[in-house]
């Protein structure tokens, strides 16, 4: 793949295929060690690649256990990464984890003098194999700093993510020899991760399902510019339960009162206020059935939070200002405008390009990789599966934010097809890949995104794909969140690897022997009890429970609730286990 900055060492690569070797048997392993025989076959229409094995004529090829029937446990989460979505930085010589222009980016200068390792900056919130890392990393962090730069030149650790990354040159904007270069990397979450729908909306550590930050770049002579947007599912407790293939129009439930789900719905906005310092909410779900029910209640905990907040920003917490909401009826304005129509409401409304003026955009300069300006806020879109409506926004989002750029630099890009149109296909590769990784197939809309406008192929190919993903909703989809769960070490009795670290553990059992010269042990008091609050909020205090006259205040509180929701008939039939 092409570069992300032109002309510097910052290279993504696609993740093509894995193979897992054990290191205590041979029962899962083909006798060559080498289990990948054949050449790789790319899938234009579907965006993947895929090897193929050459036959052999014998079962020589074949591992003990495969002549044995029995399956690689495995297997699944090998060609779960062998779908075409994950991405690494080329030799790890970048932290392809954090966007440009913060402060844990430093890597992205390429100044080696700096001495940071990308292994050191990561961020786990998108590294999806930080789980299988960890020891490993754990293992690097014990040994002298000259062996650890010998263990990095070799690039064995590799992070990666999950989204999408794109570049496309633009050639002579103002002559042959002048190119700028156009770059889109998208950021998928690992914190609530799964299939489209076995994880909806929010946990209780304030993650959301299909949570990408969406990173533009655009690199013109010595100035790259940066913007980022997120998208993420709605911060709310809901579920769509399956009702076989009627999965066109899935019915929508919210499973936590408002009270019960206001402290998650906070922490989500408290993360992004934290992370990018202002959210402007897009709210793009429809005002019809389930679609109004779900933005109402959104609505209604997003004016709660705001109004918890202080007038003003303080060093302490941020203020009312730092958040927005907008509902937007994308469909309602695309039936009777179209598409353009969309375009057109958001290049003319004060307070999406209030927004962006306040907002800004990351400048840095490409040769020294100082940071110029930083951007200060960000929009956060959603629908309700955050793709295909989400993606479309998006791409005119950015289009308004690089335009912003171009005009404070008087760039003659500002006017350039060839820009345009390789942003257009960028996005529209984009929403594909997305939808491809949390439901199945490629998005909709995305002749629209390519060309701006719907055209009848277009209409065709979405009702396909809607088919497409009602079929694997049902068929694959378990299979698949088994196999997110395994590679994020989430499934039940997964242990971490131990790695034999002499030094280390020595070093380790050493200061054991000698903790009562530098801790002191005490007596802990530990209340345990457990409330029933059958799907409502207490009626009454709870202080004489937790805190008893006459007796000693406890260190630790540990309180169960049971029937956060209402236990009905109902909610015990549809509730999924499996669901998140």
């Amino acid at each position: 793949m092409a570069p992300i900055l032109p002309g510097s060492t910052l290279r993504p690569a696609r993740v093509v295929s894995v193979d897992f070797l054990s290191l205590t048997s041979s029962f899962l392993d083909t006798p060559s060690g080498d289990p990948v025989l054949g050449g790789f076959d790319y899938d234009e229409e579907n965006d993947n690649f895929a090897y193929q094995r050459q036959p052999h004529g014998s079962t020589t090829a074949l591992s003990q256990a495969a002549m044995q029937g029995i399956e690689d446990p495995c297997l699944g989460m090998k060609k779960y990464i062998e779908t075409g979505g994950f991405y690494h930085a080329k030799q790890c010589g970048w932290d392809i984890s954090v966007r440009l222009g913060t402060d844990r980016a430093r890597t992205w200068a390429s100044q080696p003098d700096q001495g940071i390792s990308p292994l050191e900056t990561l961020d786990d919130y998108f590294v999806w194999n930080a789980n299988l890392l960890a020891p490993f990393l754990k293992f690097r962090k014990n040994l002298p700093q000259q062996m650890r730069d010998e263990l990095d030149e070799q690039a064995l650790l590799l992070p990666i993510i999950q989204g999408f990354i794109g570049t496309a040159p633009v050639v002579g904007y103002t002559s042959a020899s002048e190119t700028a270069a156009l770059s889109l990397i998208s950021r998928l979450s690992c914190k609530r991760a799964g299939a489209r729908f076995r994880t909806r909306g929010i946990d209780d550590d304030g993650n959301v399902a299909n949570f990408v930050e969406t990173e533009s770049i655009l690199c013109v002579q010595d100035i790259c510019t940066s913007y980022v947007q997120v998208r993420g599912s709605v911060p709310l407790f809901w579920q769509q339960p399956q009702q076989g293939l009627g999965t066109l129009q899935q019915k929508v439930e919210i499973t936590r009162p408002p009270q019960a789900s206001q402290p998650a719905f906070d922490k989500q906005f408290m993360k992004l206020l934290d992370h990018y310092h202002s959210v402007h909410v897009i709210n793009l779900l429809g005002q019809k059935d389930a679609e109004a029910m779900l933005s109402s209640i959104y609505s209604d905990h997003f004016s709660e939070l705001r109004d918890s907040l202080p007038p003003k920003a303080t060093s302490e917490s941020p203020g009312k200002d730092d958040l927005e909401y907008t509902p937007y009826d994308f469909h309602s304005v695309v039936k009777f405008g179209g598409h353009e129509a969309v375009r057109n409401d958001f290049s003319t409304s004060s307070a999406i390009n209030g927004s962006i003026d306040k907002f800004d955009y990351t400048a840095v300069d490409a040769a020294t990789g100082v940071v110029i300006q930083r951007q200060q806020g960000v929009f956060r879109e959603n629908c309700l599966d955050c793709l295909d409506r989400t993606n479309f926004v998006q791409d005119v989002v950015s289009t308004l934010a690089l335009r912003r750029f171009l005009a404070s630099y008087g760039s003659p890009l500002l006017n350039s097809p060839s820009l345009w149109a390789a942003h257009r296909e960028l996005w529209a590769d984009n929403g594909d890949r997305l939808s491809k990784t949390y439901a199945g197939t490629g998005a909709l809309n995305t002749s629209a995104t390519r060309t701006g406008k719907k055209t009848f192929a277009g209409l065709l190919s979405d009702a396909t794909k809607s088919v497409s993903r009602a079929y694997i909703n049902n068929f694959q989809d378990k299979g698949k969140q088994r196999a997110i769960d395994m590679l994020l070490g989430l499934m039940a009795g997964q242990r971490p690897v131990i790695l034999f670290d002499p030094v280390g553990d020595s070093v380790h059992n050493a200061l054991i022997a000698q903790k009562s010269q530098y801790s002191t042990p005490r007596h802990l008091t530990l209340f345990c009890g457990t409330w029933n609050l059958n799907g409502r909020a207490p009626a009454e205090a709870l202080d004489a429970w937790l805190f008893p006259s006459g007796q000693p205040t406890a260190d630790i509180y540990s309180v169960a609730f049971q029937e956060i929701v209402e236990l009905t008939p109902q909610q015990i039939v549809v509730t999924d286990p499996a669901k998140k």
